[in-house]
């Protein structure tokens, strides 16, 4: 009797330790895509495992965990996310976990992108700027999908680029100007390059103007007759006389003498 008690609690052991080293580790074999949507629509995430025993899943946003609420639902025992999206803050990651008790679990990461309208913004908004010099403008812009970008001197657009961003050098108000990623270059400003700019973004969601960015010729500086400092007599240096020859005609006499004014040593 005490011998079949050893073999039986032996056999239990044996068997959980096996049972452990049977695991197989979770798998997942379709991950969450990268998705685009606008706020008040629907967007669903996919994530198909394996593994044995068959793994639970959970989802997280941004490493948050997502728990089913009115926004978020779980379909399939999780391996459907449907997202609600009700604002611009359901953007970002999201990701599904498997795990089986496995010491190792398994990861895949999507991400949700919000479609909005374009927001142009630019800098500076007062440039003065000497004739002749160099300068540039800054626009940002933001925008899903990626809003393509125009440039406005005074109220009409820029024709020095086509949607490609090519500079059409032919025309003369584009000879001084470089487009260089979101910056506009002018270069040997002259008063034909003076007046407002102002950068747009277009998508198919919208247009936007950035604010007003104003372009001045710095005026040259004016200096009173009172406010030049002219050295004094005494500060000058060391004077050397000149002396001219006056020549008479020939046989009669000469004199030589000093002008009022001398040369500076």
């Amino acid at each position: 009797m005490f011998l079949v008690n050893i073999i039986v609690v032996m056999v239990c052991y044996v068997s959980q330790v096996h049972g452990l080293s049977d695991r197989i580790a979770p798998r997942i074999t379709r991950g969450p895509g990268v998705e685009e949507a606008s706020v008040g629509e629907i967007v669903k995430f996919y994530c198909s495992v394996r593994g044995d025993p068959m793994p639970t899943i959970t989802w997280s946003h941004n490493n948050h965990p997502i728990y089913g609420d009115s926004n978020f639902t779980l379909l399939e025992d999780g391996n459907i996310l449907r997202v609600q999206v009700s604002s611009r803050t359901f953007q970002g990651q999201y990701c599904c976990l498997a795990d089986n008790g496995h010491r190792i679990r398994a990861q895949l990461c999507g991400a949700l992108h919000i479609k909005h309208a374009p927001h142009a913004n630019i800098s500076p908004l007062i440039l003065e700027v000497k004739q002749g010099a160099t300068t540039t403008l800054h626009c940002t812009l933001t925008g899903r999908p990626t809003p393509t970008l125009y440039w406005y001197h005074n109220n009409q657009s820029l024709p020095c680029h086509k949607k490609t961003g090519f500079v059409l050098t032919s025309n003369k108000l584009c000879r001084n100007i470089e487009f260089s990623g979101m910056d506009l270059v002018i270069r040997q400003i002259s008063i034909k390059n003076t007046g407002t700019y102002q950068c747009v973004g277009w998508n198919l969601l919208g247009k936007d103007f950035s604010p007003t960015s104003h372009l001045i010729l710095a005026k040259p500086m004016k200096v009173k007759p009172e406010e030049l400092k002219l050295p004094q007599l005494s500060q000058l240096p060391p004077l050397m006389p000149v002396a001219y020859t006056d020549y008479n005609r020939v046989g009669q006499t000469f004199q030589t003498y000093c002008t009022i004014g001398c040369l500076l040593a």
